[in-house]
């Protein structure tokens, strides 16, 4: 390690006080011996430090840990996991919530369907019973009875040309005129519109006697929907 002298600086004469340089040994003014300034050291260099092996494999350690992949503890396992089932049952809960609410829409629709089919069925039969049962003291009551399901047109035609048919039976000497359904079906149908086929069987049991004639019509009944009601717009004999 080197020395190194004070450059630059001035001292005081402890005599004269007069200012001198740092490198005169003797005061200029009065020419006393002066004191000769403290050599400072030089710095020392730096030196380097040595790591150790331990702290080396320490620090690499360090940053490997540093560099891996983070590692989770037990508990946040517990609510990943916890968390996946929850999106699971919530996505199964769904599928069969949607499940189940179409096949009750379509079970709906099928109950409404054949709800309606039902309808127009007994309508058809209904109105059908009512055109060929008649009495020759009540027909006018009968005939209004039937034509409270048809529409207009049909109570029309069926006043004009049916009952003027079952009046000329009755006043021949039939006393009374019934009949029952044998057989109906749907033959065709729309949203608001019904064809219905209807096999009906008429018996008329003439005055004063027990013996009646009995005789099959093949009908083809027309239905139409009226807010929700069915009335029969047409019959007609199939022959």
């Amino acid at each position: 390690m080197g020395t190194r002298r004070m450059i630059g600086v001035r001292l005081r004469c402890p005599e004269c006080q007069a200012r001198v340089s740092a490198k005169a040994r003797w005061c200029p003014g009065c020419g006393t011996e002066l004191p000769q300034p403290a050599v400072l050291p030089e710095p020392a260099e730096p030196e380097a430090l040595e790591e150790s092996p331990a702290a080396a494999t320490g620090t690499a350690s360090s940053k490997r840990a540093s560099l891996s992949p983070r590692s989770w503890s037990a508990p946040q396992w517990v609510s990943v996991v916890l968390a996946v089932l929850l999106v699971v049952v919530l996505a199964v809960g769904a599928l069969a919530f949607f499940a189940e609410r179409n096949s009750t829409v379509a079970s709906n629709k099928q109950q409404t369907a054949s709800s309606v089919r039902d309808a127009v069925l007994s309508r058809a039969s209904e109105a059908s019973i009512k055109a060929y049962t008649v009495t020759a003291v009540t027909h006018e009551k009968d005939n209004a009875a039937a034509e409270t399901l048809m529409t207009a047109k049909m109570a029309a035609k069926y006043s004009g040309q049916v009952t003027a048919a079952q009046w000329k039976t009755l006043a021949a000497g039939g006393a009374k005129q019934t009949s029952k359904v044998a057989a109906d079906g749907v033959t065709s149908m729309t949203k608001d519109t019904a064809h219905v086929f209807v096999l009906i069987v008429v018996s008329t049991t003439a005055k004063n006697t027990s013996s009646n004639s009995v005789v099959a019509y093949r009908l083809n009944v027309t239905l139409v929907d009226r807010g929700g009601n069915w009335l029969v717009d047409d019959m007609n004999v199939i022959f």
